[in-house]
């Protein structure tokens, strides 16, 4: 029917495919450095915002749906990667479930489990590694620690590599350990291939 959900979904996603096809055809070699620069920055951050804002949250209605079973698929990963065809579809769900916000049984529509991580997905301000690494970091904080304080370390962390421009790299456990230090926390366990040991 014109004018559906379905038929403003198709037709946002043709208009997005004709201007990557126009893009596609400019000549680059003509570009100037500086613009050249400042393209390819805002090219990476449209990428992100597009996986962010648009494909994370189409993952997430078919997952409250629980298409990926009723299409024969074993889960929502194996649905990813074999329907999606995504790289690292347990890497790429770890973000999404950390960043999405998912529906229940009874159809209360839950927070993103990191709110702060999830604005800044949405608007291509960081990568999956670094909302990978901040996830890595928070599963570390003992289960004592207030919900208050979970939530302004995940802050912190979120926004360490956030800016107007896509990251360079995740955060380290040299950033993870100065923050601690500054929150007074305590935290020791093995984080990728290091171990921070905090406070």
């Amino acid at each position: 029917m014109v004018g559906s959900a379905d038929a403003v979904v198709a037709e946002k996603l043709c208009r997005l495919a004709a201007v990557l096809d126009e893009l596609a055809t400019v000549d680059v070699s003509l570009v100037s450095d500086d613009v050249l620069v400042e393209a390819t920055i805002e090219a990476e951050r449209l990428a992100l915002r597009t996986a962010g804002a648009v494909t994370d949250r189409l993952i997430v209605e078919a997952s409250d749906r629980d298409l990926p079973h009723s299409l024969g698929f074993r889960d929502i990963r194996n649905f990813m990667g074999q329907r999606l065809h995504s790289g690292d579809p347990a890497a790429r769900y770890r973000v999404i479930a950390a960043t999405g916000s998912f529906t229940t049984i009874c159809g209360d529509r839950l927070p993103a489990a990191c709110p702060t991580l999830a604005g800044y997905v949405a608007d291509g301000r960081v990568a999956g590694a670094h909302v990978r690494a901040v996830v890595e970091v928070l599963e570390a904080i003992p289960g004592e620690v207030s919900a208050q304080t979970k939530a302004a370390a995940e802050a912190q962390l979120a926004g360490k590599r956030s800016s107007s421009r896509p990251p360079k790299s995740p955060i380290s456990v040299h950033d993870c350990w100065l923050i601690w230090v500054r929150m007074g926390l305590s935290l020791t366990r093995k984080i990728g291939s290091g171990v921070a040991a905090c406070g």
